[in-house]
C-alpha cells in the first residue's frame, strides 16, 4: 500500500509539474532571473530561520508543564522534519521529527505525536481562519467563491470545537469515542490513536498563558511566512496587492497535503502559478519564475539546515562514545543516533504528515 501511494505520489507530482510550466517563455524566465533583486531574496533568509525558532518555541511550549526541554532540541528535530519531508518518500517529515525529539530529550514517541497532532490542528483553524479574513479583499474566481465562504464556517466550526474538547476534555472524550463508533471498521482502530493523541495533547492548552503564548508563536511565524512571499514577488517585480502573500501562503500549504513526491514537486508549483495568473492576473513567465524561486527557498536552507542538525548530533553521539567507552556517568543520557533511513512509521505508533515551512 505505501509502495502504491508513493507511486501515484510520483504520477501527481509529474503531471502536475506538466500542467504548471506547459507554454512557458523559458527565455522570459531567464530574463526575470537576471534582473531579480537578490537582496530580497536573501532577506528571507534570517526570516526563515526565525520562522523556525518561532515553531520550535511553540512546540516545546506545547509539552507544558514540562518545561526542561531544550529549544535547541525542538529546533533542530524540526529541521530535522522539514529535511525528511523534502528528500524522503511517505511523507515522512513528522515522522522523523518525532524521533529525533523522542531520542534527544528522552520522551516517548506517542507524547511527542499528540504534540504535533495538536500542532497540526491550531495551524490549519489559524490557515482557514486567515482564509476567511481575505475573503472581502481578494477576488475570487465565482466558481471559488462558495468554496472561500464553506472553509470560513469550517474555520468557526473548528475553533468551537478545539475550545469544547479544551474546557471538558472528558466529554469531548466520550464525544469521540461515540463518532468512531459510526466510522466503518477498517477506520476506526487507525483514526482512534491519531484522535486520542490529539485530544491528550490539547491538555497544555488548558493553561491560558499557555494557549496565548501558543496562538502568538502561531501567529508570528505565520506572519513570518506571508513576509517571505511577499518578499519573494517583490523580488521579481510582480505587481500583486498585499492580500496575495497571505492567499498564497494558505493556497500552496494546503497544497502540502496532497500526495506527491518529496517536496511536493509539481504541486506547489501549479498552485502557485495558477494562484497567481488566475486570481492575481499576474501574466504566466513572472508566475512560473516565482515559483521555481520560492519553491528551491523552501526546499533547500531547511534541508541543509535539518542535515547539519543530524550531522552536528552523530558527531556529538560518537565524541560520548569515544568518552564513556561503554558507558560512564558522562554519557548516561546520551541517545545514540539510528540513521534516519531506518526510523519506521511502525516504531511511533502514529500517522505521518508533511508540512512545508511556511
Amino acid at each position: 500500500m505505501r509502495h502504491l501511494r508513493w507511486l501515484v505520489g510520483l504520477v501527481i507530482s509529474a503531471v502536475a509539474l506538466y500542467v504548471a510550466f506547459v507554454g512557458v517563455e523559458w527565455r522570459q524566465v531567464g530574463t526575470s532571473l537576471a534582473e531579480a533583486n537578490y537582496l530580497l531574496v536573501l532577506a528571507v533568509i534570517p526570516i526563515m530561520l526565525a520562522m523556525i525558532a518561532m515553531r520550535a518555541e511553540r512546540w516545546r511550549l506545547l509539552f507544558y508543564p514540562r518545561k526542561d526541554i531544550a529549544l535547541s532540541s525542538t529546533f533542530g528535530a524540526l529541521s530535522v522534519g522539514y529535511m525528511a519531508g523534502n528528500v524522503l518518500p511517505l511523507q515522512l517529515g513528522e515522522v522523523a521529527r518525532a524521533y529525533v525529539l523522542g531520542e534527544d530529550e528522552g520522551i516517548s514517541k506517542a507524547h511527542v505525536l499528540s504534540t504535533i497532532a495538536v500542532e497540526r490542528l491550531i495551524d490549519i483553524v489559524v490557515l482557514l481562519s486567515i482564509l476567511g479574513l481575505l475573503i472581502p479583499f481578494v477576488d475570487f474566481p465565482r466558481a471559488a467563491l462558495f468554496s472561500a465562504v464553506l472553509i470560513l464556517i469550517v474555520a468557526i466550526v473548528a475553533i468551537a470545537v478545539v475550545v469544547f474538547a479544551v474546557v471538558d476534555r472528558q466529554r469531548a472524550g466520550a464525544l469521540l469515542e461515540r463518532i468512531l463508533t459510526l466510522l466503518p471498521a477498517w477506520a476506526a482502530p487507525r483514526l482512534r490513536p491519531i484522535a486520542v493523541s490529539a485530544l491528550e495533547g490539547l491538555s497544555a492548552l488548558s493553561h491560558l498563558r499557555v494557549v496565548a503564548l501558543v496562538l502568538m508563536w502561531t501567529v508570528l511565524s505565520w506572519a513570518s511566512s506571508a513576509t517571505i512571499i511577499y518578499l519573494v514577488l517583490q523580488a521579481f517585480s510582480i505587481d500583486v496587492p498585499l492580500t496575495a502573500a497571505p492567499f498564497l501562503l494558505v493556497a500552496t500549504t494546503f497544497g502540502f497535503f496532497i500526495p506527491s513526491s518529496p517536496g511536493a514537486v509539481g504541486v506547489y508549483d501549479i498552485i502557485s502559478i495558477k494562484t497567481l495568473t488566475i486570481v492575481f492576473s499576474v501574466a504566466q513567465e513572472p508566475a512560473a519564475t516565482y515559483a521555481l524561486v520560492a519553491h528551491a527557498l523552501y526546499l533547500l536552507p531547511p534541508t541543509i539546515l535539518g542535515a547539519g542538525y543530524l550531522l552536528w548530533r552523530e558527531l556529538k553521539s560518537r565524541r560520548a562514545r569515544r568518552r564513556g567507552e561503554g558507558g560512564g556517568p558522562e554519557d548516561a543520557d546520551m541517545h545514540e543516533s539510528a540513521p534516519l533511513g531506518q526510523v519506521r512509521v511502525a516504531d511511533l505508533g502514529g500517522v505521518s504528515e508533511r508540512h512545508h515551512p511556511t
